[in-house]
């Protein structure tokens, strides 16, 4: 009986390791082709879209205002063609042309508007998809702007193209289009609780601004690029960017507008708020505590 045991293991250790030289295999040796001038298999296509489906149900618990009380007429259909129409196109307006090739390619606005609940929609807007091209929004728009968007879009399956032109006419985009401010001024003294989400929320904010293309930051996995200086141990210097004397309101200064501080850096203004920076300092000082 042990040996039938030990020959039932053996057998195992012997597959997995199989399978582990074929996958290492097939990985390294570019087998899987990843260009997108060529479709996902059926099986890779089909397996992405039940992830993505079940993944975005299963975080849909938002409580959806009253979507008709909402300004998605003047409001809702500035933020989108400013933000959206890029990718999803409208009625009678085709996506820009970067998007055409995307893939997947991005979903057709009306089928979103026919088969995903107001909540759905919203949680794709506020936290986007990865590996999709899909961008979280959370952190350019506010709440009530990204509601906006969904009230818009569950109109846009019976507007004609005339309705959409009309309608972004009438808009004022003076009043509406600039990007939201996000988040209240941070207080210096903050609980523990407070402090471990605002640690948290500083994480979330090094990722969604793009600084993990440029630097490299202890705990994010794609922070690996050695375009800028690395970011861990950034509050231990004695000089930021080499100009300017380090202290929290200083860092804050430069992450928000860096061209102000330095007319010739190459560190471009990414639009951080205050209130995203000083999260984001919280997150560096806790990785290298």
């Amino acid at each position: 009986m042990k040996t039938e045991t030990r020959r039932v293991y053996l057998a195992v250790v012997l597959v997995a390791a199989f399978a582990a030289i074929g996958a290492g295999i097939f990985v390294y040796a570019g087998v899987y082709d990843t260009s997108a001038l060529r479709q996902h298999t059926s099986l890779v296509y089909e397996s992405m879209a039940v992830v993505r489906s079940r993944s975005v149900a299963a975080r849909s618990d938002y409580e959806a205002p009253d979507l008709a009380s909402l300004d998605w007429q003047h409001a809702g259909i500035v933020q989108y063609e400013a933000n959206c129409r890029q990718c999803h196109g409208a009625p009678g307006r085709a996506p820009d042309s970067f998007s055409l090739g995307m893939k997947p390619s991005p979903t057709a606005i009306v089928e979103l508007a026919r088969t995903r609940t107001p909540q759905e929609i919203y949680t794709v807007v506020e936290q986007g998809i990865r590996m999709t091209g899909m961008p979280a929004w959370a952190y350019r728009m506010s709440a009530e702007e990204m509601w906006q968007v969904v009230a818009l879009v569950k109109q846009l399956a019976d507007m004609t193209r005339a309705d959409y032109d009309r309608l972004l006419r009438q808009a004022s985009a003076a009043a509406t289009g600039q990007a939201s401010q996000q988040g209240a001024q941070v207080s210096a003294s903050t609980s523990d609780e407070q402090q471990d989400s605002l640690t948290d929320s500083g994480k979330v904010a090094l990722q969604q601004y793009n600084c993990v293309s440029c630097h490299v930051i202890t705990g994010i996995t794609a922070a690996r690029k050695h375009v800028g200086p690395p970011l861990t141990g950034m509050t231990h210097r004695n000089y930021i960017a080499g100009i300017l004397e380090y202290s929290d309101e200083n860092f804050v200064r430069w992450v928000t507008a860096p061209s102000a501080v330095d007319p010739d850096t190459l560190m471009p203004d990414l639009g951080v708020t205050e209130a995203h920076a000083r999260a984001m300092l919280s997150y560096l000082k806790s990785v290298q505590e």
